[in-house]
């Protein structure tokens, strides 16, 4: 075979565990199609934005920050935003002194397999400074009943990002599933301790793919040190 020929079917060999690896992304270039908005979620400049400002009552100093027109969820009450979640009551609260007051998210439902890795970018954009309010608004995620937070307004610093005060940057979320199955996802941002500071959560680039094991990495090696070897060979004749 020549080596012309050989190579593009050496690479496609060893690609093959990677080229089905993807089983899910997501850059909301279509819309929120699949997804279920809970709250005030809308499309923006080419990402999705949940935030925590009323569309109903007149908020941080006059901004008008509401994106759909729909009101955040309240949060510790039936029916509200934990419900969206299936979340208990209060299990978007910090403490005694830090109880969540409203907010809103985006969920959806997924069959993952062991390993699978969960990513997306995400940003916080926040009112809510020390001068403002309290700095305790925070973004998180929900896998299945589980909260893991994202950021804080605490952690965001001042910014150019208009109407916002301060944001975090954008960062990403890794995550790799232990278990297959169906899982549901809940992504959101929620207000602490009041109703008028409020934050944006900012959301791009999700996707789920498999983590390719070991072997398969020491397969791809072995495949670019044999046609890295018939190069040299015939190079040499």
């Amino acid at each position: 075979m020549k080596l012309k020929a050989l190579i593009p079917a050496l690479a496609l060999s060893f690609a093959a565990p990677f080229a089905s690896a993807a089983t899910f992304s997501d850059t909301f270039d279509t819309g929120l199609s699949g997804w279920t908005a809970l709250g005030d979620v809308a499309l923006v400049n080419g990402t999705v934005a949940l935030t925590t400002a009323s569309a109903t009552f007149e908020d941080d100093i006059g901004l008008a920050l509401n994106l759909s027109g729909h009101d955040p969820l309240a949060v510790g009450m039936p029916d509200g935003l934990e419900h969206g979640l299936s979340l208990p009551l209060g299990a978007l609260d910090g403490d005694a002194l830090s109880q969540a007051t409203e907010g809103s998210a985006l969920v959806r439902t997924f069959s993952v397999t062991a390993g699978d890795r969960l990513r997306f970018d995400w940003m916080l954009s926040t009112v809510d400074t020390a001068e403002a309010g309290f700095g305790l608004d925070y973004a998180f995620v929900v896998i299945d009943g589980q909260r893991i937070d994202l950021g804080t307004a605490a952690s965001a610093t001042p910014s150019g990002n208009a109407p916002y005060a301060a944001d975090t940057g954008w960062s990403t979320f890794e995550y790799v599933f232990t278990g297959s199955g169906s899982v549901t996802l809940g992504v959101g941002v929620v207000d602490v301790l009041d109703y008028t500071a409020s934050s944006q959560l900012q959301l791009d680039n999700f996707s789920i793919a498999a983590v390719p094991e070991p072997e398969t990495y020491a397969m791809l090696i072995a495949g670019l040190g044999l046609i890295g070897a018939i190069a040299r060979r015939r190079a040499r004749v």
